[in-house]
């Protein structure tokens, strides 16, 4: 994933805390965390 947004730390589905991140930052993401991610056009895939 690479952030396109600024997302604030957030505890996850599994109560894991993720972040913060910032726009340009890549991470790997459980696929529960990228999709809400991505639908809510804060992250992109990126480029392997």
């Amino acid at each position: 994933m690479r952030f396109i947004k600024d997302v604030p730390a957030y505890k996850g589905v599994n109560n894991e805390t993720f972040g913060p991140y910032k726009p340009g930052e890549e991470t790997d993401l459980p696929m529960t965390e990228a999709d809400w991610l991505l639908r809510g056009k804060l992250a992109e895939k990126a480029s392997d």
